[in-house]
């Protein structure tokens, strides 16, 4: 319990759930929100793409009751990128022999803090109805997503707090945008736009969501 907070941990052996219980309590603090929810459960499943998040708030009167549902790998050390092996006869054969056991063994406070402060601040941004993504218009609900999510982590650090580091996002922005052509510098002053908050509010981030490469 965190104040009248109910917080569960599903999907996860039980000395892995404390941990991540014992991060989710001090983020929700650090970011206001343990007043704010009734219920919270966090719910690791195998979805795609890592570090990818889905919140399903709850209806009528359990509107304050929220799922967050995500990837077990984002509580753990990061895989070694594997090695070029020296000829073809030494590549390892099927299988991910990397990959770190789902366990508490392979636990990263790290990454768990920068998972956790940035998708409760979007959650934090939904129970205060600064976000309502039924209204972005549906051919920019990519770009949104992702524009929205460069401003969380620039004010999480400008709050001094956990989250994706500035090279990160920019890498995911890179990564993302130049699938659909050339990043051009007008497309890096709105991502510095997004980082810095001078966006205001969905609105304006709409607006500069416009400008990026149609996804």
């Amino acid at each position: 319990m965190t104040g009248g907070l109910r917080l569960e941990c599903l999907g996860l052996d039980a000395p892995l759930s404390d941990l991540v219980g014992e991060s989710a309590r001090s983020a929700l603090a650090a970011l206001g929100l343990s007043g704010a929810l009734d219920r919270l459960v966090i719910c690791a499943d195998d979805l795609a793409g890592c570090d990818d998040a889905w919140v399903q708030p709850g209806r009528g009167a359990r509107r304050r009751d929220l799922t967050l549902y995500c990837h077990p790998e984002v509580f753990l050390a990061a895989r070694a990128a594997p090695g070029v092996p020296a000829a073809v006869w030494d590549c390892p054969g099927p299988g991910d022999t990397s990959r770190p056991p789902v366990s508490a063994s392979a636990f990263s406070r790290v990454r768990t803090e920068a998972f956790l402060h940035h998708h409760l601040t979007v959650i934090g941004d939904l129970v205060r109805g600064e976000l309502e993504p039924s209204t972005v218009p549906a051919d920019l609900a990519e770009a949104f997503d992702a524009a929205w999510a460069i401003g969380v982590d620039g004010r999480l650090g400008r709050a001094g707090l956990p989250g994706y580091p500035l090279a990160e996002r920019r890498r995911r922005f890179s990564r993302l945008f130049s699938q659909a052509g050339i990043l051009m510098p007008a497309h890096w002053t709105v991502f510095q736009e997004l980082w810095d908050g001078v966006a205001a509010g969905q609105q304006d981030v709409v607006r500069l969501a416009r400008a990026l490469p149609r996804l």
